[in-house]
């Protein structure tokens, strides 16, 4: 199939050429070029809008990797729910946006950066997580503090591995690192990243 492809196109080439050499002949050397120019006009066309789309569509994958690891790294850190993982990144993207290849904050109207804690700098992704453990506490898990009854069971029963990170030193557990790697080994790397 290919092959005949191939041919045919030979073919219709070998026709243009047989074409253009008439015509060079009978003296209409601008309908030539304007011919040539024209093909080439339509097939530059062709490949640059092919690379643009590839271009943003990297972008586009750059964008949510640049936007969605910062945000979740930076969640994580303040007790984000696994739960809560794909409603924040999507918060996020409707607040940041890639600039100079980092992710930065914009008002609403998609054009005025928002100002940081000091009102001046533009705002982290840090203080915007800051932001969402009162906007949003759903997202996140409630503290506990020191004073917590225990629910008495005694074992993994009242384990809920979103309450903690497991990969932190603080909160360092063997047993729900290996049970978070075989059920969500992308959360898994997450958690381990931003321990």
């Amino acid at each position: 199939m290919r092959a005949a492809t191939e041919k045919q196109q030979q073919e219709e080439a070998e026709k243009l050429r047989i074409e253009e050499e008439q015509r060079l002949k009978d003296g209409k050397f601008q309908e030539v070029m304007d011919s040539r120019l024209k093909a080439a006009k339509v097939e530059n066309e062709k490949l640059l809008t092919s690379m643009t789309g590839e271009r943003d569509a990297f972008f586009a994958q750059l964008t949510a990797i640049q936007i969605d690891q910062g945000v979740i790294t930076a969640a994580t850190k303040r007790g984000l729910r696994s739960t809560a993982i794909p409603d924040i990144t999507s918060r996020a993207r409707l607040v940041f946006k890639l600039v100079n290849g980092a992710p930065q904050a914009f008002e609403p109207d998609g054009k005025t950066v928002r100002p940081g804690k000091d009102g001046t700098s533009p705002m982290t992704l840090e203080e915007w997580v800051d932001a969402q453990v009162s906007e949003a506490p759903h997202l996140f898990e409630s503290n506990a503090g020191g004073g917590a009854a225990s629910n008495g069971a005694g074992g993994a029963a009242g384990i809920n591995r979103s309450v903690k990170n497991p990969f932190r030193k603080d909160t360092w557990n063997l047993t729900e690192q290996m049970k978070l790697q075989k059920t969500d080994p992308g959360l898994a790397a997450r958690l381990k990243a931003a321990a």
